[in-house]
């Protein structure tokens, strides 16, 4: 399956496991891009979430990684910042699992919110262990 049938800098294809692929045009695997709802990751401000080796990053619209992955949990850029973890925990409500992270985690207890230069701008810690993923994005820093 593609998701494209013109290929500017890279497409995005399924490969034999069902994960999501970006190629360049001579058909050379780029990066895995994250799954989100059923579907390969979107671009927000310009970047679209990777995985590697089950950590997330950053990918531009070039399909050059801008932010290795490094990140257990990570939102998409919104105003500039993105937030992320590397304190998960696995939930599933039956069908999906919950929030905007890899696979089968949570986010919880220390997050962060990053720049487009993978630089920690503002980081919180001891959150409590019973807010939602949404309480701790709402947040004010």
């Amino acid at each position: 399956m593609c998701f494209t049938d013109t290929i500017k800098t890279f497409g995005v294809v399924v490969d034999e496991n069902s994960r999501f692929i970006a190629i360049d045009k001579g058909e050379n695997v780029l990066f895995e891009v994250f799954r989100y709802d059923n579907g390969p990751d979107y671009f927000s401000e310009g970047l679209l979430r990777i995985v590697k080796n089950g950590k997330i990053g950053y990918a531009n619209e070039q399909g050059k990684i801008v932010i290795e992955p490094q990140y257990d949990c990570a939102w998409p850029f919104a105003n500039g910042k993105a937030s992320v973890s590397n304190s998960c925990k696995v939930e599933k409500d039956g069908e999906h699992e919950i929030g905007q992270v890899k696979p089968g985690l949570k986010l919880i207890r220390k997050e962060m919110w990053l720049n487009k230069l993978s630089q920690a701008i503002c980081v919180y810690t001891n959150l409590p262990d019973n807010s939602t993923l949404h309480e701790r994005r709402l947040l004010k820093w």
